[in-house]
């Protein structure tokens, strides 16, 4: 047969030219081709992947869906993989890309191209240094023999740190059996930071979170002692030290939360979550005023959204009650340096200026 005929058989016949060449086209289905060419004595088998046409685009962020910032991504952290129908890569495509919100797509690193490689994958980095925060689209898109094909993805923009908030879970994961209360050395907790910036978005990086201990009239302790945000959220395991092998019954989860001091370690911007205080369980709290003379009111000002009710007596006046609600016959009494006096929480806090009687 001649040279640069076509056969619908696996063999295939054709002489070499004047130059000792011998061409033929050869087709065949996507997948893996063997090719093997025999002239007498000699022979030579190539092996390699045939692929079809573009049937699917992929966004893949590789580092994740969320960037911080004022900051340039690492090479190839954005990928776009083109495949056709069998899932198989397409390659020396070109891809475009786009991005908003600020920020900027760039292919100027090591192994980046907006072509895609023999795998079928383009690789770029995207730059937020001038991005707003927020969410931001991010897309690609290949064009070729009157088809196109896309796909996009939200990029969250977060800022620095600016809040942290604290959460709480009873652990019985490592019980097996029903436990005898009194014979309960430890209540543990699950403990979940996230750090959030201004927009309340979780950030984005590695943020250390150091977890301190603060207890009241019990041991406690957390490990690890410092954690790294993931995604925004750090995580601890808190374990509360019964007294005596007594179990403290007014240790719920709210008050695990205030038993747990956490900062963020982002260049001092971010101080205690808890702030200064003496730490109140959710119920009755029998105290000791300790600053000059206000009313009552002003005193639990800061934590009015979880007071029920203060009480106070005294010899001259008797029984006095006060309400954060607009109850009937209350009276926002005054508290002196060093008049006790009962406060009522429903939900833990903590609260400046007093001590416990």
């Amino acid at each position: 047969m001649r040279s640069g005929i076509t056969s619908s058989t696996s063999e295939l016949t054709v002489r070499t030219s004047q130059t000792g060449e011998a061409t033929a086209l050869l087709s065949s289905e996507p997948g893996v081709v063997r090719i093997r060419a025999t002239s007498g004595s000699a022979s030579l088998t190539m092996e390699f992947e045939l692929y079809g046409e573009p049937k699917a685009l992929r966004l893949v962020p590789i580092s994740g869906a969320s960037m911080e910032f004022g900051k340039v991504g690492a090479p190839g952290s954005i990928q776009a993989l083109l495949v056709d129908e069998r899932g198989q890569g397409v390659p020396n495509q070109r891809i475009t890309f786009a991005a908003g919100g600020g920020l900027v797509v760039s292919w100027e690193g090591d192994g980046e191209s907006q072509t895609t490689d023999d795998s079928g994958a383009a690789r770029v980095h995207l730059d937020s240094r001038s991005a707003r925060l927020g969410s931001a689209s991010l897309s690609a898109a290949w064009a070729g023999d009157g088809r196109s094909l896309s796909d996009e993805q939200t990029i969250k923009v977060t800022g620095t740190p600016v809040a942290l908030y604290l959460s709480a879970q009873l652990s019985l994961a490592d019980v097996e059996e029903v436990l005898i209360e009194e014979y309960v050395s430890s209540t543990r907790y699950r403990l979940q930071a996230e750090v959030v910036d201004r927009l309340g978005q979780p950030v984005a990086g590695g943020y250390r979170v150091l977890w301190r201990p603060l207890v009241v009239n019990a041991e406690a302790q957390v490990y690890p002692q410092i954690s790294v945000t993931q995604g925004g959220v750090a995580t601890a395991i808190f374990d509360l030290e019964h007294i005596d092998g007594v179990a403290q019954t007014d240790s719920t989860w709210a008050q695990a939360l205030l038993m747990a001091k956490a900062h963020v370690n982002n260049n001092g911007l971010i101080a205690d979550l808890l702030g200064d205080g003496l730490p109140l369980q959710a119920s009755w709290n029998d105290l000791v005023w300790r600053s000059q003379e206000t009313t009552v009111s002003e005193a639990v000002s800061d934590i009015q959204h979880v007071v029920s009710a203060a009480w106070r007596w005294s010899s001259a006046t008797g029984w006095q009650a006060w309400f954060s609600g607009n109850v009937p016959g209350a009276v926002d009494f005054v508290l002196m340096p060093g008049d006790t006096f009962h406060l009522v929480l429903n939900s833990a806090a903590l609260l400046q200026n007093v001590e416990r009687r």
